[in-house]
């Protein structure tokens, strides 16, 4: 019986471990090492990999603005970050909104049909220039440094 009560104690501790010990030691991790992370000031532009930002669309006019916006915000230098939209047969206007940031260095793929998010990045991954490919969804807003610490 007493194997039993022992082994009892140890999936206990192993569910609260999971439950709040873990997260708790993340946690506890996080505070000691803030403010230890790359920043992209302590770097040379040249030393930074280009990275590609995909952003998967079908009809997200209601959004996409919003989307352009934020990614063209990200501190990450504009020469080292390629915007790609893959529009996934879009019928409502969002194609015609990603169109008025192409000036800004955003690129417009439009994949004819509508032959799901999976095929369309496929087909756009082919077009990227970047070693890092960041995916992203229209209606996804990053935080300002989020690439830098991908």
């Amino acid at each position: 019986m007493e194997r039993m009560e022992t082994l009892f104690a140890i999936m206990v501790f192993v569910v609260i471990y999971a439950y709040v010990g873990y997260p708790l030691l993340l946690y506890l991790i996080s505070r000691l090492t803030s403010g230890k992370s790359r920043q992209a000031k302590g770097y040379r532009q040249e030393d930074l990999p280009v990275v590609s930002l995909l952003i998967a669309a079908r009809n997200e006019e209601k959004v996409i603005a919003r989307k352009m916006e934020n990614s063209l915000a990200l501190d990450y230098p504009r020469s080292r970050l390629e915007i790609v939209v893959v529009s996934d047969g879009s019928t409502d206007g969002t194609d015609e909104i990603v169109r008025r940031y192409a000036s800004r260095g955003v690129s417009l793929l439009r994949v004819e049909g509508n032959g799901g998010k999976t095929i369309a990045r496929n087909i756009a991954v082919e077009k990227c220039r970047g070693e890092i490919i960041v995916f992203s969804d229209s209606n996804a807003m990053f935080d300002g440094d989020a690439v830098l610490r991908l």
